[in-house]
């Protein structure tokens, strides 16, 4: 099962070009991929278990379906606060594990993320 990885600066919601109701978020600059669920549980669980970070750390929210219900103020707080613990790491140090280290290095470029279904 795969998961939208929204990543930028400034997060915020914005009124979609087409006039729709449903609001998307944006940021300057802005990416979208996909990460596998399974990916995520697994960062959660190496951080966990080799940095102590424990798993309500990380913006993944598994029982979100659609973009406009992300709660970005949430995110972006989980990623200052993320940003601080992984401060503590040297990149070397981190384990060798592909999306651990790629949001570590958002978090050091000082990029905020989010997951959501």
């Amino acid at each position: 099962m795969g998961a939208v990885l929204g990543m930028g600066k400034n997060l915020h919601f914005v009124q979609p070009e087409d006039g729709s109701d449903r609001l998307e978020i944006t940021g300057e600059p802005f990416e979208v991929t996909n990460m596998a669920y399974s990916s995520g549980a697994e960062v959660k669980a190496l951080a966990e278990r080799t940095l102590g970070i424990p798993p309500s750390y990380w913006p993944f929210y598994t029982e979100i379906d659609l973009e406009w219900d992300v709660p970005l103020e949430d995110a972006r707080l989980k990623c200052a606060h993320l940003r601080e613990v992984f401060s503590r790491h040297s990149p070397a140090d981190l384990p060798d594990d592909y999306w651990l280290r790629f949001l570590a290095d958002l978090l050091r470029r000082e990029w905020d993320f989010y997951t959501h279904l």
